[in-house]
């Protein structure tokens, strides 16, 4: 079968035929680039939708079909449903469903799955597209002989990312927590005054100004600005009742403030106007404020106030908000302004530091994921001729 198109070797499954429940897998639930499931992910279980999901057994092959650059692919290792945003390709009696799992997350796939996309903010391909994929499949023995070969030399690649990925969620983990100590400290050694003496609510409004630099708040990277392609863009029109904030001000996004969405902004821009504005005043320095306000204890502090629909614990509230009424009456600890400084700077340098080894992390994981797909495609086409392998 040499020169093959997909579709002459494979059948796609589209029946919903099992009417019991099963897990239910939906695109959301598998890895990028791993042809496996998100890591601790649990699959719902659901009832049988004709219309909306498939019957999928052991051996078959997901494969994403919205954002195929993705490689959002699993070998199917149970019986379930899945969602119909998945195609659910079933091998023939030619083809070995491993060998089919890797095939997917090939260079050669991949490419061609994108090339033959539509759309460009969420781009979509199909079978329809997918099935004129060609390719030179060796024999049954040989694809089982790479899967075999490719089962051991990922399953070694896997082990070194996931690894990294833990000592990347110790740094975020190490993060955290600096600082704790010695905050805890001033909170008992040193005076505690309510936030709202210490900080004022800005509530400028753009109005008809030209448009600065428009500025987010994240959990993980605080004040950011946003770059261009957001989709802000869209929405110019109604930037008129944005907030206006300078740099130094502490920006806080009301809905995920519980989780740390706040930090201090290093450059004056605007924000949503659903975002609280703090100035700071001069009996506190204003990156001595921003460590206080990210730290465990604050956030905490924070939680309790909570207004929104449901209970003041933070996994129950829906749409919870912090208010800067309740915000303000946060004691916070003020040291003399030396040890302010002494403070902030401290945590700076160590953010530096956690943030290069993160930085270093992050390029080490994606060589690893560069490396792991050139194996499999050097593999699957034949391009790499592998040892005999037993299962």
């Amino acid at each position: 079968m040499s020169n093959a198109r997909l579709k002459n070797l494979i059948t796609l499954n589209t029946k919903c035929t099992i009417a019991e429940p099963r897990p239910y897998v939906a695109l959301e639930h598998i890895a990028s680039g791993t042809g496996a499931l998100e890591e601790r992910v649990e699959l719902p279980i659901e009832m049988p939708k004709p219309n909306g999901m498939v019957s999928v057994e052991p051996g078959d092959v997901l494969f994403g079909k919205l954002r195929p650059y993705l490689a959002k692919s699993w070998l199917v290792d149970r019986q379930a449903h899945a969602s119909t945003e998945l195609l659910c390709l079933r091998p023939s009696e030619y083809v070995d469903s491993r060998w089919l799992g890797y095939l997917v997350r090939s260079i050669p796939f991949v490419t061609w799955a994108v090339a033959s996309s539509e759309g460009t903010k969420m781009p979509r391909t199909s079978w329809e597209k997918l099935g004129q994929f060609r390719l030179n499949p060796p024999t049954l023995s040989s694809q089982q002989n790479m899967a075999n070969y490719l089962d051991i030399e990922t399953t070694c690649i896997e082990a070194l990312i996931s690894k990294k990925r833990r000592f990347m969620e110790l740094m975020d983990d190490r993060k955290k927590i600096l600082g704790e100590e010695a905050l805890s400290m001033f909170r008992r050694q040193e005076q505690l005054v309510p936030l709202k003496y210490l900080v004022r609510e800005s509530d400028t409004r753009l109005g008809l100004r030209a448009q600065p630099t428009l500025l987010s708040v994240s959990i993980h990277d605080g004040v950011t600005a946003l770059g261009s392609g957001s989709s802000f863009e869209s929405r110019a029109d109604n930037f008129s009742n944005y907030k206006i904030c300078q740099s130094g001000d502490i920006v806080i996004n009301r809905m995920r403030a519980f989780q740390g969405a706040l930090g201090l902004a290093n450059q004056g821009g605007i924000v949503s106007p659903d975002y609280t504005v703090l100035q700071v005043g001069s009996g506190v320095s204003a990156n001595y404020l921003h460590f206080v306000m990210r730290s465990s204890w604050f956030i905490a502090e924070m939680t309790r106030r909570l207004r929104g629909i449901g209970s003041t614990d933070q996994g129950q509230v829906r749409t919870p908000r912090i208010n800067f009424a309740d915000l303000g009456l946060i004691r916070i600890p003020v040291p003399p302004r030396e040890r302010q400084n002494e403070f902030a700077l401290n945590l700076t340098h160590q953010e530096e530091r956690l943030t290069h080894v993160v930085d270093l992390l992050t390029q080490q994981l994606d060589a690893l994921g560069e490396r792991r797909q050139a194996l499999i495609t050097a593999v699957v086409t034949g391009e790499m001729s592998v040892p005999e392998v037993q299962a």
